[in-house]
């Protein structure tokens, strides 16, 4: 048994002479790459409203933003615009591309819809053999009026002072 140790000992120590030389680096591990199996694909369309309120006629922006299930953006996407009511008005461009921020931008055009007449605008994108969409109200027609000041109108101009009192 001694001699095992002897030559363990010995092994170890030629070891150490030899790797005395050696110069020892570190390594870094590889990154870790979590894979998600949606990322990429739509699963959220946002919409937002330059004005959530318009006059018959009237234009408002409506902006259609992309997202993954992971709530990252996705540019390079085909976004289509409608409207629920489809003799409210219309969208220029009625169809257009997501950018790199994910989002695309339409104009809708209101007709005379009468007064506070309430839409959906909606944003759709084609995803295999399905859709996913985002909507948003509008509120067009002639806003009710709001007053800016109000008179009021008493029955007299003056008032009698009794006898002994002082007027003021």
């Amino acid at each position: 048994m001694s001699s095992f140790f002897g030559l363990t000992a010995a092994f170890l120590s030629a070891f150490l002479v030899l790797a005395s030389g050696c110069k020892v680096e570190s390594v870094n591990p590889p990154p870790v790459v979590q894979f998600n199996g949606n990322a990429g694909v739509p699963s959220n369309v946002q919409v937002s409203l330059g004005s959530s309120a318009i006059a018959n006629l009237g234009a408002t922006s409506v902006t259609a933003t992309v997202l993954d299930s992971s709530g990252q953006v996705i540019p390079n996407v085909n976004v289509t615009f409608s409207v629920i009511s489809a003799t409210a008005g219309s969208f220029s461009p009625s169809a257009a591309v997501t950018n790199a921020s994910g989002a695309v931008t339409s104009t809708f055009t209101a007709l005379a819809a009468g007064n506070n007449s309430s839409v959906t605008i909606r944003a759709s994108v084609q995803v295999g053999t399905g859709t996913v969409s985002g909507s948003a109200a509008l509120v067009i027609g002639t806003p009710p009026r709001v007053p800016t000041s109000v008179v009021v109108s008493l029955g007299y101009s003056s008032f009698p002072v009794p006898p002994g009192s002082k007027s003021v």
